[in-house]
């Protein structure tokens, strides 16, 4: 018995379920989703975006394995991310600054309610907030507009799981977006907050 059912966890294989959350009114990163990578398509992608940094990542990974940074004024360092992706789906997004400094907030849910989140940092001189590649983790007190934002992509899924992480970053603007949402065997911190254990034990219960 799965109590994330098998049609989700499929769903969330792939991560144009962005899309799919994107038409429910759920802000996401803005995303070009690309057949393939060449130079012609990324230099498209910088005028469309206009950003000066881009990020490059399959549409299905974990840990941010194969992900790039693509630089407007280093095309050369563009060369590695080509060839991973020559014949591979791709999705570019604008690099979000706030990440630096701010951060990455996850956010998680066990029977569809808050539990309790954490905000994630890279690593001076590294643009990957995961711990794998020495991103720093700290326990945090979402600010409102993170919780409605979270709430809003729970709700969209249409369904109650047992567990749920949302990542959300902060636009230039201030607005809260969704990067991620990871509904599959997700890293779920319950060591970073008390009581997060005995919360995620009592949906268990109440959903069995």
């Amino acid at each position: 018995r799965l109590y994330n059912p098998l049609e989700i966890c499929r769903w969330n294989l792939n991560k144009k379920y962005l899309n799919d959350l994107a038409s429910k009114d759920v802000p996401i990163v803005p995303t070009f989703w690309l057949d393939c990578l060449n130079k012609d398509l990324i230099q498209s992608v910088f005028k469309r975006a206009n950003a000066p940094c881009l990020v490059a990542k399959p549409l299905i990974g974990a840990n941010a394995d194969d992900t790039f940074i693509l630089t407007l004024d280093e095309p050369a360092s563009w060369e590695t991310a080509i060839h991973i992706f020559s014949r591979r789906s791709v999705m570019v997004q604008p690099f979000i600054d706030s990440i630096q400094d701010e951060g990455e907030y996850s956010l998680f849910y066990f029977g569809g309610q808050f539990s309790h989140a954490i905000v994630k940092r890279p690593a001076k001189g590294d643009f990957r907030v995961q711990e794998e590649h020495g991103g720093l983790i700290r326990p945090v007190t979402p600010a409102e507009d993170l919780r409605q934002a979270g709430a809003k992509a729970i709700e969209a899924v249409g369904q109650t799981l047992l567990y749920a992480r949302v990542d959300l970053v902060r636009l230039t603007t201030g607005q809260p977006v969704l990067m991620e949402m990871e509904l599959i065997e997700p890293s779920l911190y319950f060591d970073q907050t008390p009581d997060a254990a005995n919360f995620f034990a009592e949906q268990f219960k109440r959903m069995a």
